[in-house]
This record gives C-alpha cells, sequence and structure tokens, in this order.
C-alpha cells in the first residue's frame, strides 16, 4: 500500500515544476514501479508484492469564510480530489483545513493516515507500506508499523526537506527529485 502525505507531495512537485498538477496514474505506476524493481530477485516471502491501494490524505476548506486572492488559488476544491479518486487504486482521504491565526493550516490530516497505516498493518492488509512524506510527525507512526506490525515501510521523500530521523528510520528510500518525477507531471502550456 501506498500512504501519500499530499500537501507535502503537492510542495514538492511545485518546488520542482512550479505547480501541483500532478499525473495520478502515472505517480502510482512510478512509485510501485520502483518497489518492485527493488524486490524482484530479492530475498522476499514468495513472488513479490502487488500493488493493493493508494491512500491519498489531504485536506479541503469547506466553508463560506472570505479567503484571500493567494488562499484561493492554494485550495483544493473536493473536484480537484474527486479526480484524483478516478485513478485505479486511489482512495482519497480529507480531513479538514481551517483559519488558524489569519492562515490555513491542515486539521487532522496527520492523525487520519496514522491511524489508517496502523490499523491496516494491524488487519494484515499490506506486507510494505511506501509513505510519501517527509514530515517528523511521522516518525512514531513508522516506529510502531516496523516495530508492532512487522511490516517493512519504505519512504519516498524530498532530501532538502526530509526529517533525517524519519529517513533512517524507512526500510528503503526513494528520493523525490524532478527526474523521479518527470512522467508524472503535467507540462504547462
Amino acid at each position: 500500500m501506498i500512504f501519500i502525505d499530499g500537501a507535502y507531495l503537492r510542495e514538492c512537485f511545485k518546488k520542482f515544476f512550479g505547480h501541483d498538477r500532478i499525473k495520478f496514474d502515472w505517480l502510482a505506476r512510478v512509485l510501485f514501479g520502483e518497489i518492485r524493481g527493488d524486490l524482484t530477485g530479492k530475498a522476499f516471502p514468495g513472488s513479490p508484492p502487488d500493488l493493493v491501494r493508494v491512500y491519498y490524505y489531504d485536506a479541503y476548506y469547506d466553508t463560506t469564510d472570505v479567503v484571500s486572492v493567494e488562499e484561493e488559488n492554494h485550495i483544493k476544491t473536493r473536484e480537484d480530489f474527486e479526480k484524483i479518486n478516478e485513478n485505479q487504486y486511489y482512495e482519497v482521504k480529507l480531513a479538514r483545513l481551517k483559519k488558524c491565526k489569519g492562515r490555513l493550516k491542515q486539521k487532522g490530516v496527520d492523525v487520519f493516515l496514522a491511524t489508517d497505516m496502523v490499523n491496516k498493518a494491524h488487519l494484515n492488509h499490506y506486507d510494505i507500506a511506501l509513505l510519501v512524506t517527509g514530515d517528523d510527525d511521522y516518525l512514531d507512526l513508522v516506529k510502531t508499523v516496523k516495530d508492532i506490525g512487522g511490516k517493512l515501510v519504505f519512504g519516498a521523500y524530498d532530501p532538502e526537506t526530509a526529517s533525517k530521523e524519519l529517513v533512517r528510520c524507512f526500510d528503503h528510500r526513494y528520493v523525490l527529485s524532478k527526474d523521479f518525477l518527470k512522467d508524472c507531471v503535467f507540462q504547462e502550456e
């Protein structure tokens, strides 16, 4: 299973390409292709695993409060997330985007992702989790899934923004870079 911190992923795309217009079908292929390639021919019990699902976690702003033009340009709507949900294997899970001290902040995304990742490990829904984030808030999650769930946790992250402790905790690492993600982006016209 692939677990994606959507805000983190979108920031990586903005950094590398100047926008966050992502080809999500290709993203799953690229990420899972790397995993399968790394596991083929290695000591993995049975055949390399199949992709079960891609969970994409983000937040949306569901209010009639007035937001600035700058904020409006960064807000994803339910329709944006439904487009992601249309891709094979994807399930979008949305938390809240709230105005706090004049800024929009995600509320509940990390808890939502962590709860799902632990529960699905406990229920034996996956053997390997790929966590797409570099956020230090997920360090204890990775340790818990590995130690209590006995699962492998791979990570995909931007080395310039990722927590070094989190990166060290991953069983296998994939560096998100412009070259790695180039097939996953819609070109601006």
